[in-house]
């Protein structure tokens, strides 16, 4: 993603928002090196407006993790 046209972040950062956005289990990794991931059931019910996130708790910071 992060050579994409229109995607301002270093390999890094996507990595650590995709961390994040599995630590909240809007996605999913698809392999052990945490290359490939896929949007959960309860991350597209989340972006329809399905899901009040305000009734979630937030994710975790990745400094917070170890």
């Amino acid at each position: 993603m992060s050579i994409m046209d229109g995607i301002h972040a270093t390999e890094a950062q996507v990595q650590e928002r995709c961390c994040v956005l599995a630590d909240a289990e809007l996605v999913a990794f698809l392999t052990d090196r945490q290359d490939m991931v896929e949007l959960t059931t309860w991350g597209q019910q989340y972006l329809e407006g399905e899901v009040d996130v305000e009734l979630y708790p937030r994710p975790r910071h990745p400094s917070s993790w170890e």
